[in-house]
């Protein structure tokens, strides 16, 4: 036991003096490193190279110096009263007060914070984008242009005036079918700057829709998240065919509680357009009470929405349709119809149908010619008659035209599209200069009264939707066409309730 105690003993003193030994180099070798570093640096500090370097950096800080002092010098050199008196003197040739300079450097201020003012008030928030499901017109060649597409640019950020619309259905309108041809091109090339969409191709398709409130703006006070609403958007502007639609409070109303979305998506454009009408009639209804009317294109979106109101003014309504829409025709009560189509007509008067042969345009010029004259005739839909020919069967009446017909913008040349260009963007920056929204430039208006009224209609029964088919995003082109055949008869809707 001593034995191994010693020998523990002598390898623990042993293992302390290496040790010992380690940490002596290791601190010679350090202090050689130290001695080693600091000469080095000492050395490239004091070599020409580094003396010239640093008279340089001297040489630039004396000159920023100085430059400074000079600027300071000069500021306050200019900014003497008596020297801002005798240069302005010096320049107009008359004598100036103190009082003159401070009116006139007051001036300069409150006009710099004006400037400022209007920067800060035209200064937009950034914008942030994602995708969505839209149907658009990606270039202007027909109804062939039109599809659905998963890459639509939807905002998440509105104003604080604006609400966004998670849409259900959208209408599907002949105004739509033009918009794929070039209708309306040049307004909504002019005004595309003032939509969250910079261009005016792609264009989102969709004059209306109806949907649920998913946002609203500070400023807001008639919606709350979660309302059923329903829209416009002027053909100028990118359209509702979108699974988002951002609308200012005052386009949106809310929809007939007892009517589902594909339902009431069949009233805000085609009711907007035909109050429009009624408005530039500029009568009363008890002024209507048995006078006649003729609608050409009874089963048209607006065509059915004008029988109705007529019927509840009881007016004498004659309209036109093709065979398949007879039967609503009659439903609608009208008093006498001419159909369309098959080069034959039906008669239908007290109940009895007359048939008369070979009904084309110049046939139907002689069914007019056989009734007594109107005194209102509404052409809604392009039938072969120009408006000159129909003005004949109302010579003491008035007549009004809702088809569309091509914009003379669209095909201006040089100067007359420049002179056009500059009313456009004068009109516009002076509408958002005061606060106003960018309209009023041939679009039919349409506003939450017109929409408050069309819901008062329908929610008093005076005026029923007509849907006739429901189509997908994807099936744009079937819809398009169906429009604007002669088997349509009432609205053609787009639904987004079962879209992904």
């Amino acid at each position: 036991m001593d034995e191994f105690m010693f020998r523990s003993s002598q390898k623990i003193e042993h293992l302390q003096y290496q040790m010992g030994v380690a940490v002596t180099e290791g601190s010679k070798a350090i202090s050689q490193l130290s001695y080693s570093t600091k000469n080095a640096v000492v050395h490239t500090l004091n070599s020409p190279t580094s003396i010239h370097i640093q008279e340089a950096l001297r040489n630039f800080c004396s000159y920023c110096c100085t430059i400074l002092d000079e600027l300071r010098c000069s500021i306050l050199y200019h900014c003497n009263p008596r020297m801002i008196i005798h240069s302005l003197t010096r320049v107009f040739g008359t004598e100036w007060s103190r009082r003159d300079v401070f009116f006139g450097c007051a001036g300069i201020l409150v006009g710099s914070l004006f400037g400022i003012g209007i920067g800060i008030a035209f200064h937009k928030k950034g914008v942030v984008f994602k995708h969505m499901l839209a149907v658009q017109c990606t270039s202007y060649v027909g109804i062939e242009g039109a599809s659905a597409t998963d890459e639509g640019i939807a905002t998440t950020h509105i104003k604080d005036d604006e609400v966004l619309i998670n849409v259900k259905a959208a209408s599907v309108q002949v105004i739509d079918a033009d918009i794929c041809s070039g209708y309306g091109r040049t307004l909504r090339r002019l005004l595309s700057t003032y939509q969250y969409s910079k261009h005016d191709l792609p264009v989102t398709l969709g004059r209306d829709c109806t949907g649920l409130v998913v946002d609203i703006g500070k400023n807001v006070t008639r919606f709350d998240i979660g309302d059923e609403v329903w829209t416009t958007s002027p053909y100028w502007a990118q359209g509702t065919m979108c699974q988002y639609f951002v609308a200012n409070e005052v386009d949106v109303c809310l929809k007939p509680s007892a009517i589902g979305f594909e339902g009431a998506c069949s009233i805000p454009y085609a009711g907007g357009v035909a109050l429009n009408v009624l408005a530039e009639l500029n009568t009363s209804p008890e002024a209507m009470r048995g006078r006649r009317i003729f609608v050409q294109g009874c089963c048209t979106p607006v065509g059915c929405i004008l029988v109705q109101l007529f019927k509840v003014w009881e007016a004498h309504v004659t309209t036109t349709c093709y065979r398949r829409a007879v039967p609503v025709a009659e439903a609608l009560k009208v008093d006498d119809v001419i159909m369309l189509g098959y080069n034959s007509e039906i008669r239908v008067k007290n109940g009895q149908n007359l048939q008369l042969p070979e009904l084309d345009a110049n046939v139907l010029l002689k069914a007019l010619a056989a009734r007594d004259p109107f005194d209102v005739i509404i052409n809604t839909r392009k039938c072969g008659v120009d408006d000159a020919q129909f003005r004949e069967f109302c010579p003491n009446g008035v007549y009004f035209s809702t088809a569309q017909s091509t914009l003379s913008e669209d095909s201006y040349q040089f100067p007359t599209s420049f002179l056009f260009n500059s009313y456009v963007r004068l009109k516009s920056y002076y509408q958002i200069l005061f606060g106003k929204q960018v309209r009023n430039f041939g679009e039919v208006h349409i506003c939450h009264k017109t929409l408050d009224e069309l819901k008062t209609l329908v929610d008093t029964g005076k005026l029923k939707t007509l849907v006739d088919r429901v189509y997908h995003p994807a099936e744009i082109e079937n819809a398009l066409y169906h429009i604007q055949s002669t088997e349509s008869i009432g609205s053609t809707v787009i639904t987004f309730r079962c879209s992904k």
